[in-house]
């Protein structure tokens, strides 16, 4: 497994391919989502109704 790794203003960080993979699918999907909400007529925060929570035991993304 390749693993990759990558400096960040609060650290490094590892991943691998499929991480990234995941993380682009979620990017998209919360894309779709805000693009749907936003072309109903929806507001800003509308949007979060869209999104699915994260898994039990994921990490937070902020």
């Amino acid at each position: 497994m390749v693993r990759y790794k990558a400096e960040l203003s609060h650290g490094e960080v590892e991943f691998t391919a499929e991480t990234l993979e995941a993380l682009a699918a979620e990017v998209r999907e919360f894309r779709r989502a805000l693009l749907r909400a936003e072309a109903e007529g929806s507001d800003r925060l509308a949007w979060a109704e869209h999104v699915k929570a994260p898994e039990e035991g994921a990490r937070p993304s902020r």
